[in-house]
This record gives structure tokens, C-alpha cells and sequence, in this order.
């Protein structure tokens, strides 16, 4: 049986998510993840804890292939796109990380208002070398950051959400026959297309078309049409 799986999760820590979304097109399977997850959510557990965020295609029960979403994230501004990949690049090891970690620590902000400051701290860093005045301003929000009084940066809201288009051009279609709703499958793979080690699939049992919460044991099966 076939299908596509969309996999959100965070291993054991502080926000054990073990989130498995499978469907037969790529409209449901977005439906489902944008109805169960805000951008504020999806921002903390991605740039904060290093979420998984996996698309799988299955194929007889069997793991095919798939793609790592964190490419597809999209903030709506290319320079924040640049600050969440080079955050993601350096998660938990070094700046900007370390400057993220900080702002969101002790200056309070949220996960994606503190990108927009990384953004603008990158910016200055980028330029303080040939200009003073960069230079000033960036030793001026250091000091700031280090003391817990983030300044605001102004400009529109930041958001993050997946580019769907993106996705669409990468996913191959499904072979029949497909999984029904309501009928159970177990998810096995090759040495290639192995999840990490931190992928709940490693740790379930079965699967249904819906929402699989693997780390609670609970499923939202798709209705049958």
C-alpha cells in the first residue's frame, strides 16, 4: 500500500512531538499539517529544537524515498529565509545560533520577531568592517542582547510557513495500489532510504491515513469518501 507521509517531530526533551501525517495527495497532506500547526509552533520547534521535518513517499509499505522539508521554509523575505537556513546550519554550535539562543532567552522575544534581529545583526556584521557606523550599531545591540534589552527591529511581521509549490515539484507520484482510510500499514526500509535516527518512524508500530501521534499512541483517521 502506498502513500505520502509528512513527519513533524522532536525526540526526547522538553517538547517530545512524534507527529506523522499520511495521505494519498499532497492538498490533504498539507490540510492536515496547516490545520493542526500555527507558524509561532512550527517556527519554535524548528529553529529551537531542530525538529524533524520529513516527507516521505511509501510504496508497498516500504520507505521509497523522500526529501528534507527544512530547504522548503519560507519567511516571506529572502534575507530572513538566509537567517533561517544559516540558524539552522549552526543550531545549538555557534552564531548566529549562539546570538538566537540569547535573544530568545533573555530578551524574551519569539522564536520569529528574534530572526528578524539575527537577520539585522548579520546585516550589520556584514558591513562593520568598512563601516563605522555599522560597527557602532552592531557593538550597540550586542550590548543590548548581552543585557536582555532586545531592541525591536522595525519592518513587517516575520512569518514561516512551507513553500507547497516547492514541495509539489519534488514529489513523485504514488504507485498503486493505495492505502485506504481506515486500514492499517507498518513502515519498513532499505540501508538507502533509512530515517535518521531521530525519525519516529523508527518507533511506531502503525500507521493510518490522518494524523498519527506516535509518541501518545493515538490516530485521526481520514474520513472514508
Amino acid at each position: 500500500m502506498s502513500c505520502y507521509l509528512l513527519e513533524f517531530s522532536v525526540g526526547p526533551g522538553g517538547a517530545r512531538q512524534g507527529d506523522v501525517h499520511a495521505a494519498r495527495d499532497l492538498a490533504t497532506l498539507r490540510a492536515s499539517f496547516e490545520r493542526r500547526y500555527d507558524e509561532d509552533h512550527l517556527a519554535y520547534l524548528t529553529l529551537w529544537y531542530g525538529a524533524v521535518l520529513h516527507l516521505w513517499v511509501v510504496r508497498d509499505g516500504v520507505l521509497a524515498g523522500g526529501f528534507d522539508l527544512h530547504p522548503m521554509l519560507r519567511t516571506g523575505d529572502a534575507r530572513h529565509d538566509a537567517t533561517v537556513v544559516a540558524l539552522l546550519d549552526s543550531l545549538q554550535v555557534e552564531q548566529p545560533w549562539e546570538l538566537f539562543d540569547t535573544i530568545t532567552d533573555l530578551g524574551g522575544l519569539e522564536c520569529l520577531e528574534a530572526v528578524r534581529v539575527v537577520t539585522h545583526a548579520l546585516d550589520l556584521r556584514s558591513r562593520a568592517a568598512t563601516d563605522p557606523a555599522a560597527a557602532a550599531e552592531l557593538e550597540a545591540l550586542e550590548a543590548a542582547v548581552s543585557d536582555g534589552d532586545v531592541p525591536r527591529v522595525p519592518g513587517p511581521p516575520c512569518r514561516l510557513d512551507l513553500d507547497w509549490a516547492a514541495v509539489e515539484a519534488r514529489l513523485p507520484p504514488l504507485r498503486e495500489p493505495l492505502l485506504r482510510p481506515g486500514e492499517p500499514t507498518t513502515v519498513t526500509w532499505t540501508d538507502a532510504t533509512a530515517p535518521p535516527p531521530d525519525s519516529y518512524l523508527r518507533h511506531t508500530d502503525v500507521l493510518y491515513l490522518g494524523f498519527n501521534d506516535v509518541e501518545a499512541g493515538r490516530h485521526e483517521l481520514e474520513a472514508a469518501s
